[in-house]
């Protein structure tokens, strides 16, 4: 990829909001701070609505903080800036390590007029799906199978607890119409929960969430 060339006298803030458990992307007003240090400026509200972090960089900056799952950040500038995003968001497993597919994406915007502000959503294209898994089973399991049995099938050897908790296992690449998937613990006495044909509903930000019992 060629290098984004630097835009002169180009400001940029960046404010986290606090991660929330709601499938809805936070509300609230700016901090007022913000608002009384950088009068008469364009934004951006960056809305994260995938299920992972996201990696921002933007024009030729280096990466910043990462913005949480459903989350939101302001990007400020100059009116009629332009501001090129490059966003990448992978699932990981407890030790760090990527699980499934990583979600790179671009955006290009141009910074309204001074006072005024737009949003842009930040969302998994229909054609990747995430997966989630949730152990109620009598002991851990230790592999999942995403996509099985078609072009696209993917084997991850991860840790998933009885504890109640889901546990996020990637991005996929999201077949037409269904998918199957496989849960198996490997480990100790063989066991396997098989979840044939699961519909997918084809849109942004499409999850599927399998239960082991």
């Amino acid at each position: 990829m060629k290098p984004l060339p630097r835009l002169l006298g180009f400001l940029l803030l960046i404010t986290f909001f606090s991660c929330t458990k709601s499938s809805l992307p936070p509300s609230g007003t700016p901090d007022p701070i913000v608002e009384e240090t950088l009068p008469q400026v364009a934004k951006v509200q960056l809305i994260n609505n995938a299920f992972t972090e996201v990696s921002l960089v933007i024009n030729d900056l280096p990466q910043l903080k990462a913005l949480a799952p459903k989350t939101s950040a302001y990007v400020t500038g100059k009116p009629g800036d332009i501001v090129r995003l490059q966003m990448q968001t992978v699932s990981r497993d407890e030790n760090g390590n990527p699980i499934g597919l990583t979600i790179t994406l671009e955006d290009e915007i141009t910074l309204p007029a001074a006072g005024e502000e737009i949003v842009k959503n930040i969302n998994i294209p229909a054609e990747y799906f995430f997966v989630a898994v949730l152990n109620q089973s009598d002991g851990p399991v230790n592999q999942v199978v995403v996509n099985e049995t078609t072009p696209e099938e993917t084997s991850n050897d991860i840790t998933i607890f009885n504890d109640g908790k889901p546990v996020g296992c990637g991005y996929y690449i999201a077949p037409v119409g269904f998918t199957n998937i496989k849960v198996a613990r490997n480990k100790g006495p063989y066991a396997e929960w098989v979840f044939p044909q699961q519909k997918l509903p084809g849109s942004e930000n499409q999850f599927l969430l399998v239960r082991c019992q």
